[in-house]
C-alpha cells in the first residue's frame, strides 16, 4: 500500500501522556501518543494500523493534540509513523500562517464589498 517514502495518512489520537525527557531540551513538555492511522481522506475507513508516536525531537513550536483530535500523520512502508510537521493543527508555525493567510483573505474580502456594508 505505501511506497519507499513517507505517505500522509489521518490519524486519530487515542491517548496522549506527558513524558519526563531530560534530554536537550530540560524542564521541556515532551509528549508520546497512541494514533489510529488510516489511509489519507477516507475518515469513515477503518483504521490501517495503531501506532505509539513521540512528539518531533526538538520542535518546541509542537502543540500537542488532545485524545480525539484528527492529525496528519506520515508512514512508511515499514508501518513506521510519524507527525506531519506541516500539519496547522500541531504546527505553530504552519497554524500562525494559515491564520495570517486567514486575515488577509478577510481583509481583501471586506476591500470588495461595496461601500456601507
Amino acid at each position: 500500500m505505501f511506497g519507499h517514502e513517507w505517505e500522509k495518512a489521518d490519524g486519530t489520537i487515542v491517548a496522549a501522556r506527558q513524558l519526563n525527557d531530560h534530554g536537550s531540551y530540560e524542564n521541556a513538555e515532551v509528549w508520546e501518543f497512541v494514533i489510529d492511522v488510516r489511509p489519507l481522506g477516507q475518515p469513515h475507513a477503518e483504521p490501517i494500523t495503531r501506532a505509539q508516536v513521540h512528539q518531533p525531537r526538538g520542535d518546541q513550536q509542537f502543540w500537542a493534540p488532545s485524545v480525539g483530535d484528527e492529525v496528519t500523520v506520515e508512514i512508511d512502508k515499514d508501518g513506521k509513523v510519524r507527525f506531519d510537521r506541516h500539519d496547522p493543527r500541531i504546527s505553530y508555525y504552519e497554524h500562525r500562517k494559515a491564520e495570517r493567510q486567514w486575515e488577509k483573505d478577510r481583509f481583501n474580502a471586506a476591500l470588495e464589498q461595496p461601500p456601507g456594508t
